[in-house]
């Protein structure tokens, strides 16, 4: 019998290529929801909610609502964004600093990043002591394409931090609020 994670990467080859579908479970448990990411070509030049739908349009067709709701998250990248992510996390590793430390680096990324976006705009994960990142939502992202908003934000952060503090950067993933609507009312209708 064909397990569910079988399932969502056999119908996701129907338009994508085995090697660029990575399906697994969470936690490696076959009794936990459905999660991974796709890394095609094929999403160059598409807007973050086209590319979901594309997504979203084959399980919608092939899966039923209970097998739909197993599915956790499917990530959607062009090859040029997952290099940017991996070189992100590559490198030398990140000094683990007190949750004080931490908080004047979030400082110095708050204060730079003011400089073209609002409080109401810029949400920080929750992550003291371990690395800073986050989501921009603003209108300033409407006409630029990934690698333009990642420059945007990274030559603010470059011009404000110093090397190491920027290591301890994860990165910010930029949304305008269309695309950000899109992503949370598909959080709504495939609830954990």
């Amino acid at each position: 019998m064909e397990t569910i994670e079988q399932k969502v990467k056999n119908i996701l080859k129907l338009r994508f290529s085995d090697d660029e579908i990575e399906i697994g479970y969470f936690n490696d448990d076959p009794e936990e929801q459905i999660y991974g990411r796709i890394v095609s070509e094929k999403f160059e030049g598409l807007d973050t909610d086209v590319r979901e739908e594309m997504i979203r349009s084959l399980l919608r067709t092939y899966l039923t609502s209970e097998e739909r709701q197993r599915v956790l998250s499917i990530l959607d990248y062009t090859p040029a964004e997952q290099k940017f992510y991996s070189e992100a996390f590559d490198g030398p590793p990140r000094e683990k600093l007190s949750v004080e430390g931490m908080k004047i680096i979030e400082q110095k990324v708050k204060d730079a990043l003011n400089l073209q976006f609002t409080d109401e705009e810029m949400r920080f994960d929750d992550d003291p002591g371990e690395i800073i990142s986050g989501v921009i939502v603003s209108e300033k992202f409407w006409d630029l394409e990934f690698k333009a908003r990642q420059e945007l934000i990274w030559n603010l952060l470059e011009a404000h931090l110093t090397p190491e503090e920027q290591r301890q950067v994860a990165g910010f993933q930029a949304f305008t609020p269309e695309e950000q609507a899109v992503r949370s009312e598909f959080a709504l209708a495939y609830p954990d």
